[in-house]
This record gives C-alpha cells, sequence and structure tokens, in this order.
C-alpha cells in the first residue's frame, strides 16, 4: 500500500513538473529545412507575443518561402485555439503560402492565467485585434494583399473585417460561416 502512494505521488510530482515546464519554456516552431538539413533561405518559422490592443496574443507564422502567398487564419472560439491542429492538418499550406496563425485574446498561447476578460469585451474589439494583426503582417512583407480565411466564429470577425478593407485582400475564404 506504502509503495502504491509512494508510486502515485511520483507519478503526480512528474506530472506537475511537466506541466510547469510546458507553461514557463520557451514555445518553439521547427524550421525548414534542405535535403541536407539546413534552414532554407527564405523560409520563415517563428512565434511572436505581439501587444495588440493591450493584450499579449501569440501569432505563429510559418512559409517555405516568405515570398509565397500570405495567408491569415483566424480561429472559431471564441476561447479555443486551434492552431495545433490546423498545423498538423494544414502543414501542406505552408509549402505554398506563408501561412500566420493567430491565437486570439484568451485563447491557445494568447491565454494566460492572470488574465481576465475586459469589460465590454466584444466582436468589435476582436475585429479591432484582427485589424491590427493584418496590419502588422502586411507592413512586415511589402505591403501585399492577404489571403483571409475565417473558420465558425473567426468568420464574423473575418467578414467584418473584409468589410472595412477590402484592399487588404486578395481573398476571403471562411469555412462554416456563421450566420
Amino acid at each position: 500500500m506504502r509503495f502504491a502512494l509512494n508510486t502515485l505521488a511520483l507519478v503526480a510530482l512528474a506530472a506537475l513538473a511537466f506541466l510547469v515546464f510546458r507553461l514557463v519554456a520557451p514555445i518553439t516552431t521547427p524550421p525548414f529545412r534542405d535535403a541536407q538539413g539546413r534552414v532554407r533561405p527564405n523560409s520563415i518559422a517563428v512565434i511572436e507575443r505581439w501587444r495588440i490592443n493591450g493584450s499579449v496574443q501569440s501569432v505563429l507564422i510559418r512559409g517555405a518561402d516568405v515570398s509565397n502567398p500570405i495567408l491569415v487564419f483566424v480561429h472559431g472560439g471564441p476561447g479555443s485555439s486551434v492552431t495545433p491542429v490546423m498545423r498538423r492538418l494544414n502543414s501542406d499550406l505552408e509549402q505554398h503560402f506563408t501561412v500566420v496563425y493567430w491565437d486570439q485574446r484568451g485563447a491557445g498561447q494568447s491565454y494566460s492565467l492572470g488574465d481576465r476578460p475586459p469589460a465590454g469585451l466584444s466582436i468589435a474589439t476582436y475585429v479591432e485585434d484582427l485589424t491590427e494583426v493584418m496590419t502588422r503582417v502586411r507592413a512586415r512583407f511589402g505591403g501585399r494583399k492577404v489571403l483571409l480565411v475565417g473558420h465558425s466564429w473567426g468568420t464574423i470577425l473575418t467578414l467584418d473585417y473584409a468589410r472595412a478593407h477590402p484592399e487588404a485582400l486578395s481573398g476571403l475564404v471562411n469555412i462554416g460561416q456563421v450566420a
């Protein structure tokens, strides 16, 4: 009995240590490599934290060639990022696009245990955040137009953004359009 309790305590301690490590360890994303294992020139694989409208938000940018068209993915939710799933299922897109995965405030890597939803949080707040993301992405990549892809809740944000800024877009694709 004592052995079982000690083993259980050890497993619980190891799980807690792993969780703490995952919370404080820097987030990384693997670079694109050529057949010889060297990082491919002109590729991008970064995770950055951007202060957007008073909230620190995570942006993952991946692409085999930064001269490829830009695709910004706006996940559903609110509050639930699908970046890890999209990375796994849509990694082929990163060969043909420079893909920007944005974790909206309060979701995924943009969530912080200390965060509290601001008073008056609204769809307009999220659209303002998306507008800032799009402004920074376009500035970073020479002002090029962006293919904007929304999923579920994200389709509300992408439609509002597209209505206000059609000049910034090369196209709009919405999946699971919220009506």
